[in-house]
This record gives structure tokens, sequence and C-alpha cells, in this order.
């Protein structure tokens, strides 16, 4: 059945730049959709690009491909019959409406897909920008801290990255119940944004094809949004209060190490079948298993002799990740163990019960 609502629509696209753009669009109806094989994928040819739009609801999505537009128009049609027949082909990829079909042709290689009536596909939040942030930096901010939220849909904690600008600075604070990190950076931003941990490679992805040293970023009552050159991302995010966390860092240090995280990881690394370590810090640092040595670390002590033990998984997703000279700041062996790589970079994390 020929779809009457439909533009009449032609236009050349390169084939790489269309899959580099289609990758991202695939990571989005991936995640979310109950259904999809029913997700609509927007086509919209202006003079000189091309647009395609793709939601699951939760994550929206414009991303813009070069082309040279012979008829400007918009439709819609099945996203997964694009997705499959645009990744075939030649370099060059022709796109055309026939018969309430869209066409997709490369080289010789030619498939088609219906066109779904465009007043069926979801609407999109308009944006607002108030700020801007270095491209670079929030990448780094992500891949840092994003290893502490809560990330299974049952999961207890924060399914977000908290931003909370300070003005002159900015914290990216991740967490689940037993940990979390604080990444500290000393650039300006206001106001505090939250990024959907069901986003986050989306936007990675963007961040690391965007060429510009700065990616705009906005937020009303529903959406945050984030916009590079030729992308923009609208993500739902429910605005409940986040908990105080600087009232949870410990305000008194009875006992302070100081060492190689790097040593401290590959004497960790031997322990990959255990569950948890027990941290013997009095003058030096050693590591037990059930009441065995296994290893001793070099490191510098200041304060009270203590006995904590951790987590194994949950410290080597912060050791092993890491650089540098490591402070470790214990209160007792109930409260939570602060691990501080220079001035920047905190991780608080509850001992287990010995």
């Amino acid at each position: 059945m020929i779809n009457k609502e439909a533009f009449e629509m032609e236009a050349k696209l390169s084939r790489h730049s269309l899959n580099d753009a289609l990758e991202v669009i695939g990571k989005v109806l991936g995640g979310g959709l109950p259904l999809p094989h029913l997700a609509v994928l927007k086509v919209s040819c202006f003079i000189g690009y091309a647009q395609l739009q793709a939601t699951n609801l939760e994550t929206y999505l414009t991303i813009q491909v070069p082309a040279g537009t012979l008829e400007a128009g918009v439709v819609c049609v099945s996203a997964e019959g694009f997705l499959k027949i645009a990744k075939a082909g030649s370099e060059r990829v022709k796109l055309f409406t026939k018969d309430g079909y869209l066409v997709v042709q490369s080289g010789d290689v030619k498939g088609e897909t219906f066109l779904v009536p465009v007043g069926e596909f979801p609407k999109f939040p308009t944006p607002t920008y108030q700020s801007s942030f270095p491209t670079k930096l929030l990448l780094s901010a992500i891949e840092k801290v994003e290893f502490a939220l809560a990330k299974h849909k049952d999961a207890m904690g924060y399914k977000y990255l908290l931003v909370d600008g300070e003005g002159s600075s900015v914290n990216f604070v991740a967490s689940d119940v037993y940990r979390f990190v604080v990444f500290r950076a000393e650039v300006p931003f206001e106001g505090r944004i939250k990024l959907p941990y069901s986003s986050l490679e989306v936007l990675t992805e963007l961040l690391e094809r965007e060429g510009k040293e700065t990616v705009r970023v906005g937020r009303n009552e529903e959406f945050v949004f984030l916009a590079g050159t030729d992308w923009e991302l609208a993500l739902r995010v429910k605005y409940w209060d986040h908990p105080d966390y600087k009232a949870v860092i410990p305000k008194e240090c009875k006992t302070r190490a100081v060492l190689d995280i790097e040593e401290l990881d590959r004497a960790l690394e031997e322990f990959s079948s255990v569950e948890e370590v027990v941290f013997h810090i009095d003058n030096g640092l050693k590591l037990t298993v059930k009441g065995v040595e296994k290893a001793k670390i070099n490191a510098t002590v200041e304060g009270q002799a203590i006995n904590v033990a951790f987590e194994l998984k949950l410290l080597r997703e912060f050791t092993k990740a890491n650089k540098g000279t490591l402070e470790i700041l214990l209160t007792d062996n109930r409260r939570p163990a602060v691990f501080k790589l220079g001035e920047n970079l905190l991780y608080l994390l509850m001992p287990k019960r010995i």
C-alpha cells in the first residue's frame, strides 16, 4: 500500500558516513524498545545533508550526514529494514522514494523498505542550552567514574552519572549502595545535570568522534540535552533530589597509608579467585586472604594500626584503571574508606565485616 503521507525524496550519500551514523543509531534502538523490529527511523533530506532521527523513548538522537540532495523530503521507515540494506554495496549510496518504499541503492546492490506514516514518528523534545563543556574532559570523566554506577535494571543505587557544577569547578559523581567515586575538574560549570547510564554508551561514541573542542549542554524539567558538530541528544531524566554525597566523606582520618596504586593492583590481581581481601596496615601494608598472608606492599603509614576488609571485585575496578600515588584514609573498619588519587579523584568504599 502506497503511503500518501510520504514526501518524494532523492539524495546521494557516502556509505562510510552513513554507516558511521547507523552504528550509533543501532545502539539507541537496541536499548529500550520492547519490540525493536517495530522501531522507526526518520530520514530527512535537506540541501547538503541528510538527517537521521531515532529514539527508544529514553534516548532521542538526531545525527546529520553530508549528502548531495536532488529532491528534499522527509520519510519514515522501518529501522530494522533500513539498517540491514544500508550497510551493503559500494562507496556511494543513493536514497529515493518509489511506490511507497524507500529504495537504497549502492552500486549493483539495491534494497527497499516500506514507508511508515510520518505522523507515527515520536515527537522529539525541543532542546534548550545553557552552557558548553570541553569534549575530551567530558569523555574522560565518564570513563573515570561510570564503573561505580548501578548498571543492572534491578540493582540498588543510582543509575545515572551526576554532573554537579560549583561555579569554577565541577564534580562527576557515580554511586551504587556500596561505593561512590568523585572526579573533580577545574572548569567553570553551573547547575546540575544527570546522565542516565542507559545512554552513556551512545554519548561516549558521539564524544569520541566529535571534532570540536566543546559540546553544548542544557536541560529542562524532563530532559538533558547535548549537541556536537553534527549530532544532538536528548536524554530523559528524573529530577529527584540527589543525596548530599559530600556529607558521606569522612571528616576525620585516624590512619593514612601512602603507596603506589599499580603495585597494589598487581598484588590484587593474584587474588582473582577470592571474594574479599584483608588489609593489615601498620608498618607497611600486608594483604591476607582467609588469614593467610599473600603479599606485602611498600607503604608509608601514619596514625593507628588497623585491619580492614574489602570486596576484591569492587576494589580492583578502581585500582586497575588508575596510576599514580594512592592515599588510603581510614577512620575505622566500619565507615567508608577513602582512596584518594591526587586532588581530583576520590573513591569511597564500604569495608566488609571481618
